[in-house]
């Protein structure tokens, strides 16, 4: 049986990495050598720009391993103190609209005068804070591989009701 998840405070930081590195990566315990999960998705306080932690599934069941003291995130996976730290997910992850998503690839990101500029591809998050530094927009596949994806800063946004993102530069080059 998995106890109830709280997320707690962060501090601010300076290392990036975006969300695609961390996913599948293996999830170890240090007090059960032979259990071993992988992350199958980062759960992201929405609009809030904090990483709550990691969606692992477990005996088929879905789970959750906050990222809280007690986890170190490395380049080769995720290394918890105690199996006891999984939890049952919040029930917000999984609700639209509220204050955690771990389905937001796809959102669209709408420039200041409401014309599409792409959809959010992925998260650039740094590692010290947990923090969501910056959205990745992407244009189409086309676009992207001829001159790259955008980085929308997260102070550059605006999270609208309707679930769309506004953005005020829009793409534009500086």
């Amino acid at each position: 049986m998995l106890n109830r998840c709280s997320l707690t405070s962060v501090k601010e930081g300076v290392g990036l990495i975006t969300r695609w590195h961390l996913m599948n990566l293996p999830v170890r315990f240090r007090d059960r050598q032979n259990v071993q999960l992988r992350v199958e998705n980062i759960v992201v306080g929405w609009p809030q720009p904090v990483v709550a932690g990691f969606a692992v599934r477990r005996h088929g069941r879905a789970a959750f391993l906050p990222w809280s003291e007690g986890v170190l995130v490395t380049h080769y996976g995720v290394i918890a103190d105690s199996i006891h730290l999984l939890c049952r997910p919040p029930e917000a992850m999984w609700q639209p609209g509220e204050e955690l998503r771990s389905r937001w690839r796809g959102t669209p990101v709408d420039d200041g005068d409401g014309r599409r500029v792409g959809f959010v591809r992925d998260l650039v998050l740094d590692e010290t804070s947990r923090r969501v530094a910056a959205l990745m927009v992407s244009r189409g596949l086309m676009h992207d591989v001829w001159s790259g994806a955008l980085f929308a800063s997260w102070k550059e946004v605006q999270f609208l009701a309707d679930g769309r993102i506004k953005w005020a530069r829009g793409g534009q080059t500086s």
